[in-house]
Order: structure tokens, then sequence, then C-alpha cells
């Protein structure tokens, strides 16, 4: 969180703001309700910058039949790669904080930087992402994507972050 509120003053006050809009809109549509859709992402590595492999966080409320998943990839690039090792991120129902393991490129791909997507999408793309995330990680083999349309009346989050080694 420290990456994108760097004042410390200002980034306590932007967590309270955000777990309490998540937890104000969780309790005022019931846990799950249709249209309740919000996706944030708080923070990324330790606040200089991500490592190759580097954690990432956030707070999300999801209606029912919507997951939250992760993608990465390199600025510019037009291919996304899904993170957490081909879950979802889960979010409590009603909403509540995440945290995914990600992968920033190649080794030789230091000092760059990068876009972080938290794209929530329906139950068919869940499984599809699943089952396509099951085969890549059999085969070793992890081709990029096109990041996954958002599910309908939720909105994808995304920062860009710079890796540092």
């Amino acid at each position: 969180m420290a990456r994108f509120f760097p004042n410390p003053g200002i980034r306590t006050l932007a967590l309270a703001a955000l777990t309490a809009l998540a937890a104000s809109s969780a309790h005022a549509q019931g846990s799950g309700a249709p249209g309740v859709c919000s996706v944030a992402i708080l923070s990324a590595g330790s606040g200089g910058g991500v490592s190759q492999t580097d954690t990432i966080s956030g707070v999300a409320t999801l209606p029912s039949g919507v997951n939250l998943w992760i993608f990465t990839q390199v600025k510019g690039s037009k291919l996304w790669w899904a993170q957490g090792g081909g879950d979802a991120a889960r979010v409590a129902p009603g909403g509540g904080q995440w945290t995914a393991s990600a992968t920033f490129g190649l080794p030789q791909e230091a000092g760059k930087d990068f876009n972080i997507a938290a794209v929530p999408v329906d139950d068919y793309t869940d499984v599809s992402l699943t089952m396509s995330a099951r085969r890549a990680n059999a085969k070793h083999n992890y081709p990029g994507m096109a990041l996954p349309a958002s599910a309908d009346n939720c909105r994808a989050a995304k920062v860009t972050v710079h890796r540092v080694q």
C-alpha cells in the first residue's frame, strides 16, 4: 500500500475508507447481493517496487457468481498472465481483503514497469481460467492471454508498478 500512498497518514485514511466502503456496501446490500461490485488494489511489493516474485493485496466486494482473478503484464505488452497459482483470489462473502502471489516477468525483465489487473469475472470465465491454468501448470508452459472481460456491473482495478530486481 505504501507504493500507492507514500504518506502514512493518507495510507491509513485510504485503507480505512476502502474497508468502510466495502463493509457498508455489503451491509446495505446483504452478502453477495446482485449489483454490489467493487475492487481495489491496495499494495504490491514493499513500497519501493516489486521483486520478480511478490505479493499483491487489495479489497473487494463481489456479487454472487463473480470471482476475482489477478493478472500481470510487462507494460506495453498485449498479453496478460494469470497469477495466484491458477486460482481466483478468494474474497469472503460480503467483501473483504484478498492477496495473491505474483510473478513479474523473467529474470532479465528487472527494471521494467508492469501492469497489474484485478478482474472480477463471471462463473463461466472462472471455470475456463481454472481449466487453462491447470493445463498450463501440468505442462509447465504458461502462455499469455487477452485480459478477460469483467463480469456485468463490475470493473477491473489496474495499477502500474516498477520491478526493482
